[in-house]
This record gives C-alpha cells, structure tokens and sequence, in this order.
C-alpha cells in the first residue's frame, strides 16, 4: 500500500463518517485506480526526464526519509505500550476509582491528585527499554553480516532472514506472546464492497487521482532503478505496463475495502 494517501483518506473520512463516508473513501479509490490504468501511456512519456541522477535521488531521498521510521522503531512505537510517553498510572487509577465509586453510589471524594488534567503523561519507563534495543542491534548485526558474507537469493532476503532471527530471539526471550495467532482462524475471507456500493463523487476522485500522480513519479524512478538492478532496459512500454499495473491494483483495492496500492519503492534497496 502508499502511505502518501493516508491523509487525504483521513481527511475523506473525517469529512465524511459512518458507512457512507466508507462508499465514498472506497469509491474515490477505485476511481482513481481507473484514472491510473488510463494516463499510464501519458506518465510513460516523461521517461527521457528521469537520468540516473534523478532516479538515484529519488530513491535516496525515500531511504533517507524512512530512516527516521527505522530509528522510532528501534526505540518503541509512536504510539502503544512502547510510546515516548504514556498516561500517569496514579491518575489513571484515581479515574477509575472515582469511576467505580459513582458505580456502586458510595458518596464522597477521593483526594485529587496533584495536577490532574484529563490526558496527564509521564515518560514511559518501556521506551527505549535495553531489551528491545538488544532485539534491534542483533536484527541490524543479522541483516549486515548476510548481505557482506552472502550472495544471490540470501543476500536479497537478508532483511528477512534478520526480521527471523530476531523473532526467533525475541521468542526465545519471552517477548512475544501468540496468544491471539492461536486463537485467530486459519482462513477467512475478505468480501468485495463490504459497506455497500460505492459512491463515485469527483472530487474526492480527482483527490485521490492526484495522489496517484505522484506515487507513479515515485514508482517509475523504482522501476528504473530496478532496471539498473537486473540489466534490463526499461523502455516507454515497459514502464507504461508497470504504471498501469499499479492502477489495477489500486482498483482492486477499493473493490475490497483497502488503501491504493503501488509497487513499494522502500524494498529496492
């Protein structure tokens, strides 16, 4: 999937809320996956404007920009148990005292504590915790020490075999709980137009078309880069049918209730 369309599909869907807002979301997705299959050919002709040292670029600005994702990461998650920062336990459980004393009728008030607000944080002692950069520092070690000593199909997994090894350690360790992967069925199935039938308003089309146009920017300086990659001359043609392959996908997207897709630049590298 494109994260470059998370914010006009937040904004689509703020705008919009409920099932309906979701035809729409879907509907503005499924248009633009068709907008895409049709301007392929024209996207294909700016091919003479992207030299290796605006295809080079672009691919380095992507991993660079994704590096910053990488290093949050390392340290804990945005948001969740890991965040930078969390809500005060004391005036969490002062809350939820007050809460069950107005359940059960009991009269009086507990002490309020010192500076009660309504989302109070604290740093959060499990951010940046030394068993979750020791997971990093043997995933970054694996990954490295594959792609130096290795060569063919292992060293182009190298990111996975080091994502393996991690979770084999941190399995090992006692961090990873498969409660839930237990308990989750082993098939299920995905419905097309799961909130009903989309609703096709030009606008928000238009929206999600535009971001279109530069996620196919993006892809065609991937593409060339894997081009470089494998040898192969990536013509007007070639990068007309692969264009056009990321608007299919986009299309069936919408028609199962997801994001736009393209060919994810990020695993170039």
């Amino acid at each position: 999937v494109t994260f470059a369309a998370v914010g006009p599909m937040v904004a689509i869907a703020n705008g919009n809320p409920g099932t309906d807002g979701a035809r729409m979301l879907f509907g503005a997705i499924i248009g633009a996956g068709i907008v895409s299959i049709l301007i392929a050919p024209l996207v294909s002709r700016m091919l003479r404007f992207f030299p290796p040292v605006v295809t080079g670029t672009i691919i380095a600005v992507i991993g660079i920009n994704l590096m910053r994702v990488g290093i949050n990461w390392i340290f804990g998650n945005p948001v969740g148990p890991t965040a930078p920062m969390t809500v005060s336990p004391e005036h969490t459980e002062w809350l939820s005292a007050m809460r069950s004393a107005g359940a059960t009728g009991q009269a009086g008030m507990l002490p309020v504590p010192e500076g009660l607000s309504l989302a109070p944080t604290v740093p959060n002692p499990r951010y940046a915790a030394l068993s979750g950069l020791g997971i990093s520092v043997i995933v970054l070690a694996t990954i490295l020490l594959i792609a130096r000593f290795t060569r063919g199909f292992i060293a182009n997994i190298s990111v996975l075999l080091g994502i393996v090894v991690g979770g084999v350690v941190a399995t090992a360790a006692g961090m990873m709980n498969f409660d839930k992967v237990g308990k989750a069925p082993w098939f299920d199935i995905v419905l097309p137009f799961h909130f009903g039938v989309p609703v096709f308003d030009p606008v928000m089309i238009l929206t999600m078309s535009l971001v279109m146009i530069v996620v196919m920017i993006e892809s065609t300086g991937m593409f060339l880069a894997l081009g470089e990659m494998t040898d192969r001359r990536i013509d007007q043609p070639a990068l007309a049918r692969g264009l056009r392959t990321d608007g299919l996908g986009t299309l069936i997207g919408g028609i199962f209730n997801t994001f736009p897709y393209t060919s994810f630049s990020q695993n170039v590298g």
